[in-house]
């Protein structure tokens, strides 16, 4: 599914029909948001927790971010809020450069998409490779693995990574207590949904937790407070953080979160009838949202697959859904607070490793392996690297792997010479079919050594882009068959390709001045051209002679 691309015009006259719109089925779409809210209450609150911030955070960011990306998106039935794929990021900017640092970083993120959205890169970034966003989805539900999975065997606090234990001391350490409540949640969220679509299984699994816990009076970690006190609007403390080191992060943040969100809005097309998303206008409105939260202590914005596909599976047709859903969050907020306060944290990752198994795709795997093992590679390589390393190394070694791989397959040139008679010459006909780039115009040498008897026509009619690499290339191969005297024209029908010839001055060299659009053209130009007369041979003096002249003078 491709994004609809449309003027700026045209996107404010249809938001704003869709705005008309929300009255038309309003009961059904207050039921789907509502439905969604009980889906994103325990995400929020586990994102929150899991980047170490206050578990209001989370629940303030889905209200603000359901209203802003719902109402202006360029996605209608999407759903936005905290999302796991940003929860890695988030939490490593949080551990680098404290909660000001990220407040900073996700309004300098909502900026960059506001220039994503503006430029019209909405395409560039869904033009990523398949096994790149795999290996990357793959590498975060690892790390959320990594980072819930203390929580789920009620290891201590202090226990941020599963991988920083040995596996003997979890096995001693852990509160089994814990590890069946959790599983307990991670049964109702995967088996309720199975009975019944509309079912909140992550919810009732959490309240049948929190009432176990109540009835049994024992002591575990639960959320706590989730009061909103002294909520206000204020800018990000800049001057209070390191912004050297803060704007690559930021950068990667709105990176991740404009693929994530497109990724989104892909799924949600292949789904539903009727107009595709428009790119550029959700990244515009994601860059909104970020901003906003970043004023009011929130955090990164994205558009949620999990959320958006439980609004279209709950009857979601308008945006109000995704109002609503932002309302039922603020009264949960205003009048559950004390209920939600007391749910164990045990309960809350067990959703979160739901979700992070869920990333790690198996099946996409391979898929990618069958189809291709070079791909496969690529997947397993963006997968470690950002393991090992970061996301911003991970996504770009992936990409670069990708490059290369693209560039291998599309390095032969397919050349087939053939002769055609242009009035009383033979002219030499070469086809060419494929790019001409960096990766393959060695393969032009060959024609170098053509007889400067015939006249050389050159056929690119086959040949899709020229960089300039390769077009640098076709302009030597004829100054050098021009320098002997050869004859030369060129034919070429897509305008970036003769764009791209013109350029660096290739016209020159050829019959006419000029590239043809059609082999007749050319020929007849190679007719009307006369033949070259050969240059009269040159003799060196030996130093002999030199002197013999200089003495004779």
């Amino acid at each position: 599914m491709q994004a609809v691309t449309v003027t700026w015009s045209e996107a404010a006259r249809d938001t704003l029909g869709s705005w008309k719109d929300l009255r038309r089925g309003a009961p059904q779409n207050v039921m789907a948001g509502v439905t969604v809210a009980f889906v994103a209450l325990p995400l929020n609150l586990a994102l929150a927790m899991a980047c170490g911030l206050p578990p209001a955070a989370g629940i303030v960011t889905g209200i603000l971010a359901g209203v802003l990306a719902g109402m202006f998106g360029g996605a209608k039935l999407q759903i936005s809020g905290p999302e796991v794929a940003l929860a890695p990021l988030t939490y490593e900017i949080v551990s680098r450069h404290g909660v000001k640092g990220l407040m900073a970083a996700t309004f300098f993120a909502g900026l960059c998409q506001l220039v994503f959205g503006a430029l019209r890169l909405g395409r560039v970034v869904q033009a990523i490779p398949r096994p790149v966003v795999g290996g990357f989805l793959t590498a975060v539900g690892v790390l959320v693995l990594d980072a819930q999975l203390p929580r789920l065997l009620g290891l201590p606090a202090d226990v941020r990574l599963i991988s920083a234990v040995a596996p003997h001391d979890v096995l001693m350490r852990a509160d089994w207590l814990s590890v069946v409540l959790g599983l307990a949640v991670i049964v109702c969220f995967v088996v309720l949904p199975r009975l019944h679509p509309r079912a909140p299984g992550a919810l009732v699994g959490l309240a049948v937790v929190a009432s176990a816990v109540a009835l049994m009076q024992v002591s575990l970690p639960t959320v706590g407070s989730v009061a909103v006190e002294g909520l206000r609007v204020v800018l990000p403390a800049f001057g209070e953080v390191d912004l050297t080191a803060l704007l690559p992060e930021a950068i990667a943040l709105a990176l991740l979160a404009s693929i994530d969100t497109l990724m989104s809005a892909v799924s949600i097309d292949s789904v539903v009838k009727g107009p595709k998303h428009r790119a550029d206008q959700e990244l515009l409105a994601q860059g909104c949202a970020n901003l906003v939260s970043s004023l009011v202590g929130g955090m990164p914005v994205a558009g949620a697959v999990v959320r958006s596909m439980a609004a279209v599976q709950a009857g979601a047709t308008t945006r109000l859904a995704s109002v609503s859903h932002a309302g039922a969050l603020l009264l949960m907020l205003l009048v559950a607070a004390p209920l939600v306060a007391r749910l164990p944290l045990a309960g809350l990752a067990g959703i979160l490793v739901v979700v992070g198994v869920r990333l790690i795709n198996v099946k996409d795997f391979v898929f990618i392996w069958k189809s291709s093992r070079f791909e496969a590679l690529v997947f397993v390589v963006t997968a470690v690297s950002i393991l090992v390393g970061d996301f911003v190394g991970g996504v770009a070694t992936g990409l670069v792997v990708s490059l290369l791989h693209f560039a291998v397959q599309h390095s032969n040139l397919g050349v087939r010479a053939l002769t055609v008679k242009a009035g009383i010459h033979a002219t030499a006909l070469v086809e060419i079919q494929g790019p001409i780039f960096f990766a393959s115009h060695g393969q032009l040498e060959g024609l170098n050594g053509h007889d400067a008897a015939h006249p050389l026509l050159l056929d690119l009619r086959q040949v899709p882009t020229v960089d300039l690499t390769g077009a640098d290339a076709v302009r030597g191969l004829l100054q050098q068959l021009s320098e002997r005297s050869v004859r030369l024209a060129l034919v070429a029908n897509r305008p970036a390709v003769t764009a791209a010839l013109v350029d660096v001055g290739v016209a020159e060299l050829l019959a006419g001045g000029r590239i043809y659009p059609t082999v007749d053209e050319a020929l007849a130009a190679l007719q009307a051209q006369p033949a070259a007369r050969p240059a009269p041979p040159s003799f060196q003096l030996t130093r002999d002679e030199q002197k013999n002249q200089a003495g004779a003078a």
